[in-house]
């Protein structure tokens, strides 16, 4: 996926209700979730734990993200 592609998805997504906070916890900014949606998904052979370790977060949250 290009860059410009991977912008338009970050901005379609952004204004999704879901991608906005509601509480004092602010979320991970879309186009994180967004990569590491695409890593998980995306690259064959990835599993939670290779995401996570590429991404430098915890496994939980690469199925959070997804």
């Amino acid at each position: 996926m290009g860059h410009i592609t991977f912008e338009c998805i970050v901005h379609i997504l952004a204004q999704n209700p879901i991608f906005m906070p509601t509480g004092h916890c602010s979320q991970c900014p879309v186009r994180y979730q967004l990569a590491c949606f695409l890593m998980h998904y995306g690259a064959r052979g990835c599993d939670a734990t290779g995401t996570a370790h590429k991404m430098g977060i915890g496994e939980g949250t690469v199925f959070l993200y997804c």
